[in-house]
């Protein structure tokens, strides 16, 4: 090419036809948070609009734009059909050529330039990492149409809707965020205004945290139980009316149904006879963190055999916090289980409930096996010592300390240690490894003394 050649001439021409994909997020909090239904130029701050053949690569770019608080942005992946010609085909070095011709810092100055030559976008090759994918920008976007659209909901994507079906999905969410936000806000403002020093609001919104990560992690096990035996239809069948102890004998096979006309999930079905023959187990359980023994072995020896005046090290206050949190969050768990499980004054409340899509009757029937240690075979709900189990918690949480801290985290741990159901909840091993600490801890204790009456002498 000759010096003062516009290595725009050297452009060729192609077309984009077919399925494309175009990834991009909405903020849920925002009142005029809507899908796109029409592609625009003025969609982006280049004037293009920016597709993939490639779905994971729409689906990556969706991920990674976070325009606003990604607590509330909705992940979305637009599916497109592409009816495009006169694009500029520009392979790396034209691009490099065109960037120096035209002193461009940004090759997506080089738009305008484009467009003003006829062109109606670009194919260039872009990159996500060490991956390499075809990068397509359509600065006259009308050749687009959107068909269909899905969303990211926790870790995992919907299957495509219709534009409509999506936005009434988007509404739906839409409220829910805004009404958690609502809730949000008052806090804060209760907490700007309220000026009592001896309140923990952080140990309140710290609860009020772990519920709502208890109620959405419910939530999806209830949906998942309910969308496994959706189909299930029990025929009231004379024979099991009349010998309701023989249900177990029947083959529940028989009673499955797709007939929308019949259709009826059995958990509607109580009125009919006792439905627990059928054993239609709630398999959901709730996450669950215990200590390991040797961890707090190895903490409760830092700290005995270091001497006085000596700083104890970082990592094991580091660990020594960790272990604190557990502790913290499974007692409010434990309390939390209590009241959901009707074993308090006050219940469930309806409309947080709502909130989730969750009703009473999923709660009463579900709860309790939600929230079963397999291991022991019962419910984590308690009412035993939970008053000085959380007397502790303000404690823990009103001193940063390191020698108190373990002197009440060993605090908690002599309380739950009687009950084996309960020390169970706490540390891997239960009461027989903590009466194995408890051993450790007066053996390793007296010979560090043993050690320093020896120095001593």
């Amino acid at each position: 090419m000759y010096e003062d050649e516009n290595p725009i001439e050297e452009i060729n021409s192609i077309e984009l036809n077919g399925t494309v994909y175009h990834g991009s997020s909405v903020d849920l909090t925002e009142d005029d948070a809507t899908l796109i239904s029409e592609l625009r130029e003025d969609y982006s701050d280049w004037d293009a609009v920016w597709v993939s053949d490639e779905e994971s690569i729409a689906e990556e770019f969706s991920e990674n734009s976070n325009w606003g608080d990604e607590d509330s942005l909705l992940y979305v992946v637009y599916e497109i059909e592409a009816n495009c010609d006169n694009l500029a085909e520009l392979p790396y070095d034209l691009t490099q050529e065109l960037k120096e011709f035209y002193g461009l810092e940004d090759f997506r100055e080089i738009i305008p330039t484009l467009t003003q030559n006829g062109y109606n976008g670009w194919l260039t090759t872009g990159s996500i990492g060490n991956r390499q994918y075809e990068d397509y920008a359509l600065f006259n976007p009308s050749c687009l149409q959107i068909k269909r659209v899905k969303f990211l909901v926790g870790d995992e994507w919907t299957e495509y809707m219709s534009i409509q079906e999506g936005e009434e999905f988007l509404e739906s969410l839409k409220i829910k965020v805004q009404e958690k936000e609502l809730v949000r806000e008052s806090i804060r403002r209760i907490l700007r205004e309220y000026d009592d020093d001896d309140i923990d609001w952080a140990y309140y919104e710290l609860e009020n945290e772990i519920k709502g990560e208890m109620l959405a992690d419910f939530a999806e096990k209830v949906r998942e139980h309910k969308e496994e035996y959706n189909c299930i239809y029990i025929d009231p069948v004379e024979q099991a009316k009349e010998h309701p102890d023989q249900l177990s004998l029947f083959d529940k096979d028989k009673y499955i149904t797709t007939d929308p006309e019949k259709k009826k999930p059995y958990w509607d079905c109580e009125d009919q006879y006792d439905l627990r023959a059928f054993e239609f187990d709630f398999e959901g359980r709730q996450p669950w963190t215990l200590l390991n023994i040797n961890t707090l072995k190895n903490v409760w020896w830092r700290f005995a055999t270091t001497p006085p005046g000596i700083e104890i090290p970082k990592a094991t206050i580091k660990t020594l916090n960790n272990i604190i949190n557990t502790i913290i969050r499974n007692i409010i768990k434990v309390d939390i289980n209590t009241e959901m499980t009707g074993h308090k004054m006050y219940g469930p409340d309806v409309d947080e409930l709502e909130g989730y899509d969750l009703t009473e009757q999923d709660v009463k029937m579900w709860w309790s096996d939600y929230c079963e240690d397999d291991m022991l075979g019962q419910s984590r709900i308690s009412d035993y010592a939970m008053d000085k189990l959380n007397n502790k918690i303000v404690e823990l949480r009103a001193t940063d300390d390191p020698h108190k801290r373990l002197q009440l985290a060993d605090a908690v741990l002599e309380i739950v240690h009687p009950r084996s159901d309960i020390a169970g909840w706490f540390v891997k091993g239960g009461s027989s490894a903590l009466s194995a600490l408890s051993g450790y801890q007066r053996d390793q204790v007296a010979e560090v003394r043993k050690f320093i009456r020896k120095i001593l002498k």
